[in-house]
This record gives structure tokens, C-alpha cells and sequence, in this order.
């Protein structure tokens, strides 16, 4: 797959994300994403959107007053793989500098 913006190739990677719900701030870390190590453009597919709004509508949100964090890998049974988890780790490196 090509990035829609620099037509660059994306990569298999893992991201943490924040979402805001009811005024707070919760991150999930480990998601599944397309990278694009050119110009930082992160894609998620539709079944982990929908994955990520069930985390967003569950019982501790509603009952929480703080951010939380969520592991989107453990919630899901999901293994990763060590190039998922340096692809990570370089995308951080690219948005960093």
C-alpha cells in the first residue's frame, strides 16, 4: 500500500494513540497501523477502529474520572512481532527530529 499523500510505501508498525472521551484523555498503546516513514502519516484499518471504539465504550471509561491506558495487543490476544516493534521505534525517531 502507498501513502495517499507522498505515494510512499507504508509499513507494518505499532502506535500508541490518544482519544479524548467525556473531557479526558486515554491512550492506548500497541495499536496495529500502516506507517509512512517519509512523511509520518499513520493508517488504521476499519476493524481496529472498531476494536478501538469498543475499548472506547467500556464500562472503566464511564467510571473513571482519570486517563487511562489501555493495551490494545493484550485486550485483543494479539502477538507482536520484533519488526513490528521496531518499526515503532523508528517512526518515534522520525517524529522526534
Amino acid at each position: 500500500m502507498k501513502c495517499v499523500f507522498c505515494n510512499h510505501d507504508l509499513e507494518k508498525g505499532v502506535q500508541t494513540i490518544e482519544r479524548r472521551v467525556r473531557g479526558q484523555l486515554h491512550y492506548i498503546s500497541n495499536v496495529p497501523v500502516d506507517l509512512c516513514n517519509k512523511c509520518g502519516e499513520v493508517y488504521i484499518d476499519d476493524s481496529t477502529v472498531t476494536a478501538i471504539n469498543k475499548i472506547l465504550k467500556s464500562p472503566e471509561l464511564s467510571q473513571s474520572e482519570n486517563s487511562l491506558q489501555f493495551d490494545f495487543a493484550i485486550l485483543n490476544g494479539i502477538q507482536l512481532s520484533k519488526f513490528e516493534t521496531s518499526a515503532t521505534t523508528n517512526l518515534n525517531q522520525f517524529v522526534s527530529s
